[in-house]
């Protein structure tokens, strides 16, 4: 069965709001009317990262695929980095996961003299979990912390509803390059 982003809605956690856009579901970690108090590039950019913002359902799937459309942000001839998925299931962690990169996504480059941005535009992403073992699970899926990440759909062999963690309450945290997770090389790494 296929999900559409919308239904993948009521099982998102960690973002303040989310945008329908002409993809998907894009997660934002600050409001529309926070974001429209600045034209700092840098706060819109790192407000799109998803750190912290998952997936949380419960589910007897076995076979699992997430569909994202992820957007580098890079400056000059700087390499582009595989995103990591952490999936974590029944409380830990299961699987770290990289995403495709090579044709997948866009990615944006600045070029740090003239100031301008070359875009190039790739197909969506598919992110396969590992196969979970038979029953039910509590299945959370962390988005990378370190590029904007539109969700598409999931795929399962099972339905899914939202995990019974989903709630509880949360803590919120706005801070700095250390609480967003700048220095950690994957998702539940803070």
């Amino acid at each position: 069965m296929r999900l559409s982003a919308e239904a993948l809605a009521p099982l998102l956690h960690g973002a303040l709001e989310h945008e329908v856009t002409s993809r998907g579901l894009l997660p934002w970690r600050l409001p529309a009317a926070a974001r429209r108090q600045t034209t700092d590039p840098g706060v819109a950019r790192v407000a799109a990262e998803p750190s912290g913002v998952h997936l949380d359902f419960r589910t007897e799937a076995t076979d699992i695929v997430l569909l994202t459309h992820p957007t580098r942000e890079l400056t000059g001839d700087e390499a582009v980095d595989a995103a990591v998925y952490d999936v974590v299931v029944d409380g830990e962690l299961y699987a770290q996961l990289r995403a495709p990169v090579q044709g997948v996504g866009t990615t944006r480059r600045g070029d740090p003299i003239t100031g301008e941005v070359a875009s190039t535009g790739g197909a969506d992403a598919r992110i396969e979990l590992l196969p979970l073992p038979p029953g039910t699970h509590d299945v959370q899926i962390w988005l990378p912390h370190e590029e904007r990440t539109e969700l598409i759909g999931l795929e399962t062999d099972a339905e899914l509803s939202p995990s019974v963690a989903a709630g509880k309450t949360r803590w919120l945290h706005h801070g700095s390059s250390i609480s967003h997770g700048f220095a950690v090389s994957h998702p539940t790494g803070t």
